[in-house]
């Protein structure tokens, strides 16, 4: 899948804008303040949304009031990205969709001739901060307009919340499976013992928090450390590991038994994904209550696409840049890589430079300076 066009909404001092016919390498040029970086920040939010290989994004870029144009958080940012597809993109989606919904065979053939995908996403401040892919349509121009698309999934902004209280649910397993990992890469054999020996009448849940620990490279005798990730772990998990660690023989069986806790979280975390919601999202095969696994699949193909974010730049031009300037001047061949430097500047940004040695001996602090 290959960036053609970005519409945005809504976003800082974007009313509306559009990017058409995107290649695989692109360069805004506009004068300060005319708002490049915020066109730059929006398509990062834009990928940012997808990054988890989910619809939503429990943390997104943007959480600020002033994040919005003239501050009006009421209307969600809307950031439009199209694709243009390759052959195997689109059969991926179009038998993912016909698995999940094989009445509609007839339905999904009338796609086969689309080759351009276009996901929007949206962008909430407020009670519930977040941001989440809004509509999937697939089309036959990359022109981002109505007409040449089809709607094959869409979430107004009255159910969108909806989604957000199922993943936040979704979320917390998974931050407590992070967690759990955490424990499992700190917590050692020689941990183990001591957890399992200590003869000082403490709950076994004081000595996990007494024993959990990191060591730290260049110490000549080996030293420990409270482990900090465990004084962030959610109160309620502390019963489960000295549970656990109770329940366990060995070092070995301790292990065990934090592997089976973190693949029950991540299981939970799936099915609350799988979660009905009351309001209705619209899919190709109709009115559904839950988000259709056609949708997540593309999310997640989207989210290993590799976007080269480059900000910009306004470091101002020192004294070792003018003399790398100047020295073009004096090397073979260097008059025509800095007439071609003259030439590109000016064409990109209507500015003339120059290079040169002064002659002015009050200036000797500086001798090579560049205009």
């Amino acid at each position: 899948m290959i960036l053609q066009t970005v519409t945005i909404d809504g976003f800082r001092s974007v009313e509306h804008t559009s990017l058409e016919q995107c290649g695989r390498f692109n360069v805004i040029i506009g004068k300060n303040n005319s708002g490049k970086s915020n066109i730059l920040a929006a398509i990062l939010g834009f990928f940012d949304t997808i990054k988890p290989g989910h619809i939503i994004t429990l943390r997104p870029r943007f959480t600020d009031a002033d994040d919005f144009f003239n501050r009006n958080n009421k209307r969600p940012i809307e950031i439009a990205c199209v694709f243009a597809l390759d052959p195997s993109d689109l059969d991926i989606m179009l038998k993912e969709i016909e698995l999940e919904f094989p009445q509609i065979s007839n339905a999904v053939s009338n796609l086969q001739g689309c080759s351009f995908a276009k996901i929007t996403t949206k962008h909430f401040v407020g009670a519930n901060t977040f941001s989440i892919v809004s509509m999937v349509a697939l089309g036959t121009s990359s022109q981002s307009t109505t007409e040449s698309f089809t709607t094959v999934f869409e979430i107004s902004d009255s159910v969108s919340p909806q989604i957000f209280s199922i993943y936040s649910l979704a979320g917390g397993k998974m931050d407590d499976v992070a967690s759990l990992n955490r424990l499992y890469r700190a917590f050692d054999s020689d941990d183990f013992s001591r957890a399992k020996s200590d003869k000082s009448g403490q709950s076994t849940r004081s000595i996990i928090e007494r024993y959990i620990t990191v060591r730290r490279r260049g110490l000549v005798e080996e030293e420990f450390y409270f482990m900090s990730s465990l004084g962030s772990t959610p109160s309620h998990l502390l019963p489960i590991i000295e549970s656990d660690l109770g329940d366990s023989d060995s070092f070995v069986e301790f292990q065990s038994a934090l592997r089976q806790r973190t693949m029950q979280f991540e299981q939970e975390a799936v099915a609350l994904r799988k979660t009905s919601i009351s309001g209705s999202i619209y899919t190709l095969g109709g009115q559904q209550h839950m988000v259709p696994d056609y949708v997540s699949s593309l999310c997640a193909r989207l989210s290993k696409l590799k976007v080269l974010y480059q900000s910009e730049r306004r470091d101002p031009i020192g004294p070792a840049d003018a003399q790398r300037l100047l020295s073009l001047r004096v090397k073979k061949g260097g008059d025509r890589l800095f007439r071609t430097f003259q030439t590109s500047v000016a064409a990109l940004i209507g500015v003339e430079v120059d290079a040169f040695e002064e002659d002015d001996v009050s200036s000797q602090t500086r001798r090579s300076t560049g205009r």
